[in-house]
């Protein structure tokens, strides 16, 4: 069988003065629509219907997780038993010792949860339900002085809502980035756009977003979706790009792509369109937003939902009103690439990032020959399963449906291939630790979410996630 070519995309500006360029040459703070014409959109059951937002129950406790910061060196500044404060230093970077991670919540040092080598998993805090804040982050700085919004923002912890490319880490406090990208969009399975978590909430985002144009000279992007008006999120200097299509049209990685790829001499940052509302709120109000609205979606999910809850919160405010007598598992953001947080564990908490949470079913079918029968409730790629043709959405569950085997490249990776990338080449270098031939086929402009698409069609079961974040890690460490 001879497989078909993929289709050649448009080629883009690939350093910081083609992005300039990109930028002056606007005539306008809109351009045309970016098309996204391959990638898949997966057809699982569970979305929000009802866009009406409730509030949550309160869970009485709370946690940041260093281990969803990558590569992170854990120095504590707490211990078990300390008094806290919203905005009390819990822990930093030794990479970057002027960025704090701060508490999310007001109470006592729960716990201190370790893994491995004494690794920090989670630090847990005891509500006290008065979510008060230290004194000293009560004072907003001036929008028109860079160095100190730069300090405060994290002296604050509200740096940490700064991710850079390459790497995919958090933006170092001394770096000025080639561009920033602000994500309006959001193409993962089931997930709510942002628009909706940041309505009525204008003033707040146009404040955070020319704050944060002003820590870079290069463009600022804001990233959206065509079915979303922002006409009113728009501030000065502010250049908005819409783009369509499937997943991952709504990535930050498929933008960065398209405008002006991240490299080892130009570094991006990306920040996500909540938490440019909230540093927003903090320089009109100089209180931090302690809540933020969250879609518990997925197909073990009884109520698909908005929720309006707590930073960091444990994970049975999204698991209090199920009833299913099946066993569950809660991922914190996306079935596609979230991080499992189920209740009663250490990282059973939302995420820093995260505005979803997911539950499917753990009760995984096993059906003797079942890839002998034409049906079965799968979802397929290759029409091999006759469902495809009579469902439009399917009830994943958390099986595999197969174990590891060897890697037979038939297509499926180009078929839904959305950068201009080589996908198959990629792969097989990532697989190798071949980290030089990785990095010319374009391994620093990825990170695990840009790739979990791949994971997810790859016939062989590979970690390509896993294998990415390997290489990743191996190329920063010889620098």
């Amino acid at each position: 069988m001879q497989l078909r070519p993929p289709k050649p995309l448009e080629c883009r500006p690939r350093d910081s003065k083609a992005l300039q360029k990109l930028s002056q040459a606007r005539t306008g703070n809109l351009m045309p629509v970016i098309q996204i014409k391959r990638g898949l959109d997966i057809p699982v059951q569970g979305s929000v219907s009802n866009f009406a937002v409730a509030d949550a129950w309160e869970a009485p406790h709370a946690a940041l997780l260093p281990v969803e910061v990558v590569g992170i060196k854990t120095k504590l500044l707490v211990k078990e038993g300390d008094a806290v404060q919203v905005g009390t230093p819990l822990f930093l970077d030794r990479r970057d010792e002027t960025v704090l991670f701060t508490s999310p919540s007001s109470g006592k040092i729960k716990a201190i949860h370790r893994g491995q080598r004494r690794m920090v998993l989670a630090v847990v805090i005891e509500r006290d339900g008065n979510d008060s804040q230290i004194e000293e982050n009560t004072k907003a700085p001036s929008k028109q002085d860079p160095a100190a919004l730069r300090d405060t923002l994290c002296r604050t912890g509200l740096w940490t809502a700064l991710r850079q490319r390459p790497f995919g880490r958090i933006a170092q406090s001394g770096d000025s980035p080639a561009a920033l990208f602000i994500t309006g969009t959001d193409s993962r399975p089931l997930a709510v756009s942002p628009h909706t978590l940041v309505a009525n909430r204008q003033d707040e985002f146009v404040a955070g977003a020319q704050a944060l144009a002003s820590l870079t000279e290069g463009p600022t992007w804001l990233c959206t979706n065509p079915n979303d008006d922002w006409s009113d999120f728009i501030a000065p200097g502010i250049q908005q790009q819409e783009f369509s299509g499937p997943h991952p049209s709504g990535l930050p990685g498929t933008h960065m792509h398209q405008l002006g790829p991240a490299g080892t001499k130009q570094i991006l940052w990306q920040i996500g369109a909540v938490d440019v509302a909230d540093i927003g709120e903090f320089l009109l109000s100089g209180k931090q937003t302690v809540r933020r609205t969250v879609a518990v979606t997925g197909p073990a999910a009884t109520k698909p939902r908005l929720l309006r809850t707590w930073n960091g919160m444990g994970m049975e405010f999204a698991t209090q009103e199920e009833q299913s007598v099946e066993a569950i598992r809660v991922v914190s953001g996306s079935l596609l690439d979230g991080r499992t947080a189920n209740t009663g564990t250490p990282e059973g908490f939302l995420g820093r990032w995260d505005s979803q949470i997911s539950i499917v079913s753990e009760q995984t079918r096993r059906e003797m020959l079942a890839w002998m029968f034409p049906f079965g409730g799968r979802h397929t790629l290759t029409n091999t399963l006759l469902d495809k043709f009579f469902r439009s959405k399917f009830k994943y569950d958390a099986d595999l449906n197969g174990s590891p085997r060897a890697i037979v490249p038939i297509g499926s990776w180009e078929e839904i291939n959305a950068l201009d990338i080589l996908p198959t080449q990629l792969i097989k270098s990532l697989a190798s630790g071949d980290i030089e031939t990785a990095e010319k086929l374009g391994a620093l402009e990825l990170v695990e979410e840009d790739v979990a698409l791949w994971e997810y069609a790859c016939p062989s079961k590979s970690p390509i996630t896993r294998w990415l974040r390997n290489t990743l890690s191996q190329i920063e460490k010889e620098g």
